[in-house]
């Protein structure tokens, strides 16, 4: 599988210390089982971390995750592989995350593996005109849903009250001049608004983890939400 959209390297980093919000955490395993990259990349991570640590860095930025944060893109532009950053340090953590994942290029596994229920055993509703979602889950103001497209399917523009992760699991969709096919991870934050349009010529399935509401621009949605829950 060829994947084209990773997660931020700070997003990786609250995932890899335990600082993400919880459902965006089944989405994320999900697109590392199918990457290598970030996998690899979660090792960079977790060997900075733990250098941070032993030097005692976080005393002049804050806490040990801040100093992760301001430093992680900086530090990785330094090496040109994981193997000469973990050369270089003498400090190492004992189990990487990274470590707990099987790699697999595929997605067919993911809802035995993370979701405990079938495909054909989703309760889809009807979202606006050829679009279709299901609630999966929901913690707080956190949400997991699925969604399916039709090609052609414009999904409403929207911004939003927190992250969003948005893996895609058939198919494909545009947003801002880019394409996420089967694998890609898109991530959104409350300073993004955008409107993916579904492309090609089979339905689009997505995962996507939400954090806070969503915010559109159409105020006729605006009304309608509370009776959608989105």
């Amino acid at each position: 599988m060829d994947l084209n959209h990773c997660p931020s390297s700070a997003t990786l980093a609250d995932f890899s210390f335990g600082n993400s919000f919880s459902l965006s955490d089944i989405v994320l395993r999900a697109h590392i089982s199918a990457c290598p990259d970030c996998r690899e990349k979660i090792r960079e991570i977790e060997t900075i971390g733990s250098d941070l640590l032993m030097s005692g860095m976080h005393s002049h930025l804050g806490s040990p995750l801040e100093a992760i944060d301001s430093q992680v893109d900086k530090i990785l532009g330094g090496y040109d592989s994981a193997s000469d950053l973990v050369d270089s340090k003498t400090t190492n953590l004992s189990k990487s995350k990274a470590d707990d994942f099987e790699l697999d290029n595929s997605l067919d596994c993911l809802f035995p593996s993370y979701l405990d229920c079938s495909f054909d055993a989703l309760p889809w509703r009807s979202a606006g005109k050829d679009i279709q979602l299901c609630k999966l889950r929901e913690d707080g103001k956190s949400r997991l849903w699925m969604i399916k497209g039709k090609p052609g399917a414009k999904l409403p523009k929207h911004s939003h009250r927190g992250q969003e992760l948005t893996l895609v699991l058939k198919g494909a969709y545009a947003c801002s001049s880019n394409i996420y096919q089967p694998g890609d991870l898109h991530e959104c934050d409350d300073e993004n608004t955008h409107q993916p349009i579904i492309v090609g010529e089979t339905d689009c399935i997505s995962l996507v983890a939400t954090e806070g509401n969503l915010r559109f621009d159409n105020p006729l949605l605006r009304l309608v939400q509370p009776l959608l829950d989105i």
